[in-house]
């Protein structure tokens, strides 16, 4: 079973690997994630080098058919976030 590493597990890790205190780790995590999606919020890309980028995607309202019930389901649009990968990020997870 694959695990969830949530903020506290992230924390944990970057405690680890930097030595500094966690108490000062969280809110520079926090003020880091908050940064990202307010740059999303205002329709900007973020592009982490070495990581991914980061977009805001416009979906067009549509119809589907639910696949439980099999009525027919109206999604409005909406603006959605897309994340790709860098090139060393899929290296990495690929371990080339």
């Amino acid at each position: 079973m694959k695990t969830i590493m949530g903020k506290t597990e992230w924390v944990d890790r970057v405690q680890v690997w930097t030595g500094a205190k966690k108490k000062d780790i969280q809110p520079i995590l926090e003020a880091a994630l908050d940064a990202v999606a307010e740059a999303l919020a205002e329709g900007e890309d973020v592009r982490l080098i070495g990581f991914g980028a980061f977009r805001v995607r416009h979906m067009d309202a549509r119809d589907y058919r639910s696949p439980q019930t099999g009525e027919m389901v109206h999604a409005p649009a909406h603006l959605a976030v897309r994340f790709t990968p860098s090139k060393m990020l899929t290296d990495r997870l690929n371990r080339k």
